[in-house]
């Protein structure tokens, strides 16, 4: 089964037919419009939902040394086996 069929196998059944073939059009739309007002263009004067200031800022983690230590070794590491492979010189 492609990802794509899995996807559709494990969506709820709001674009299924009774004979349960999905009605693709509108699942795709269900899901492009998941978090925006469709054919908003057409729409100039419509309200739209926006997050409040910050929602969706994320605080990142601090590192312990050790962690650190280790994540400059891993990215010297890639940077080397880049430098190798030559994958710069496109």
């Amino acid at each position: 089964m492609a990802p794509c069929d899995a996807a559709v196998a494990k969506s709820p059944c709001y674009c299924r037919c009774p004979d349960g073939r999905v009605e693709y059009r509108e699942f795709c739309e269900m899901l492009e419009n998941a978090f925006n007002v469709p054919h908003l263009e057409k729409k100039p004067t419509q309200e739209v939902a926006r997050p409040p200031t910050g929602a969706l800022g994320r605080v990142l983690p601090i590192l312990t040394e050790e962690e650190e230590r280790r994540a400059n070794e891993v990215i010297a590491t890639i940077r080397n086996q880049v430098i190798d492979v030559h994958l710069i010189d496109f």
